[in-house]
This record gives C-alpha cells, structure tokens and sequence, in this order.
C-alpha cells in the first residue's frame, strides 16, 4: 500500500462519515422552511388556508425525498407507528415526515456509494476487500446516520422541554 492510495482510502471514508449528517440536515433545514413558509401564507391570507407554490430548491428537494420515502416506507402499520412516534418526539410533526425521513435514509445509503465509484480502482489497488469493506461502511454509515441523528434531535428536544416546562407553568 503506498501513500497515494492510502490518501485515496482516507478521502473516500471523509466523504462518507461527511455525506451522511448533511443529508439529513438536508431534511431538517426543509421542515424549518415548510413550517415558515406556510407560517407567513396563512398570515398573509388571513389565516386561511392556501395553495403552496413549489417554487424554490428546498421545496424540490423535500419533495423528491418524499417521493423516494414513499416508495421505502415499512409496510407494517406497527412499524409505521413507531417510527412516527419516534419522529414527532424528535419534533418532526409534518405528515410528510416519515417518507421524507425514509427517503433522506436511502438518499444516505445509495449516494456515497455513487460517489464510491470513481475510487474503486484505487481501492482495489490497495487491498484484495478494500472496495467490499468501503461499501459496507457506507451503507452502514447511511443506515444508522439518520438513526443516530433523530436520537440526538430528540434528546435536544426532551432538554428544551425540560428547560421551558418551568416557564411554562409560571404562566
């Protein structure tokens, strides 16, 4: 193994462990921005209720992970209900929330894979199984990313509630 392909090895596994996370502050950012946006429209129109336009690149981009989701979502009902449990305690409260979370999972999963490709000559330079182990560790990284993500979102969550409860009750 010389230097150059060991470089490639760490660059490769940099973007892995950095494509995981923005996928799914990708998804965050895009709540934050729903909820804005239908926030000022119902203000503007008197609180009544109003078409959204589809105009800006957030918007694309939920929709296409939502599109996505739609097609991963767990067939059982029980666990469908888990999950939106688990998402609404993390503060994810849209109704799209659970395709696009599933859509963001494989969206996590299928593109650093992609973004593997071009390395895999290198990596198979340096080691009989370095393309066969890259490949697992990013799926892993994009099967238990957005996992990890949602826990520590929603330990965050139970901490501001915790914190406010106080103030609130002083009310």
């Amino acid at each position: 193994m010389t230097q150059n392909d060991l470089f490639f090895f760490i660059v490769v596994v940099l973007m892995a462990l950095l494509a995981s996370p923005g996928l799914v502050m990708v998804g965050r950012s895009l709540q934050r921005s729903d909820r804005m946006v239908t926030r000022l429209e119902n203000r503007k129109a008197g609180n009544r209720p109003t078409k959204e336009k589809k105009h800006n690149r957030a918007k694309s981009l939920g929709e296409i992970a939502s599109s996505l989701g739609s097609r991963a979502m767990p067939g059982n009902e029980k666990q469908m209900s888990v999950l939106r449990f688990k998402l609404m305690r993390a503060g994810y409260l849209s109704p799209k929330a659970i395709s696009i979370y599933m859509g963001v999972r494989l969206i996590a999963i299928i593109l650093p894979l992609v973004l593997l490709i071009p390395f895999l000559p290198t990596l198979a330079d340096m080691h009989e199984y370095a393309p066969l182990g890259s490949s697992l560790l990013l799926v892993a990284l994009g099967i238990f990313g957005p996992e990890k993500y949602i826990g520590g979102r929603t330990k965050k969550q139970e901490a501001e509630y915790r914190e406010g409860f106080p103030d609130m009750m002083d009310l």
